[in-house]
């Protein structure tokens, strides 16, 4: 699937400035329509058990450089916890912004599946875990930059 197979709204694939770039005001709630993906390396306890620390940072770094970008250019913002990449994405409607993750699940195993490498099988196990609205707080002390 690609941009051109199916008709999302360009603005699902972008952020919305002020609520995605951490510009909310203090003290203000704003509402978002999203969808949340998880994707997770499989098999990493196995792989950080069977090889040097050393060895698992760079395929830590594999994966990522071909799981962050296909959720990145859909307008996902990242959390990163482990070897697992949370994100969400906004759009003008939860089901506008649930396709466009499908869309950037699909794209990052397709760029997964093409790494090979003698000492790992990078593989990726993708949810879609929720769609709807989500409120949005900025919390913290009054000093704090935006």
């Amino acid at each position: 699937m690609s941009s051109s197979d199916c008709s999302i709204p360009t603005s699902a694939r972008r952020p919305r400035d002020a609520s995605l770039a951490g510009n909310v005001r203090r003290s203000h709630a704003e509402t978002l329509e999203v969808a949340l993906l998880l994707c997770d390396l499989r098999g990493f306890t196995e792989l950080s058990n069977g090889l040097p620390s050393a060895r698992i940072l760079q395929l830590l770094d594999v994966y990522f450089d071909r799981v962050v970008p296909a959720i990145t250019r859909m307008g996902g913002v990242l959390k990163f916890m482990g070897d697992s990449v949370l994100a969400f994405f906004h759009g003008d409607s939860a089901e506008a912004a649930a396709a466009v993750a499908v869309e950037a699940a699909v794209v990052a195993l397709r760029r997964l599946a093409r790494v090979r490498l003698p000492d790992a099988d990078l593989r990726a196990g993708i949810a879609l875990l929720w769609q709807g609205q989500l409120r949005q707080y900025r919390l913290g002390q009054s000093a704090r930059s935006p």
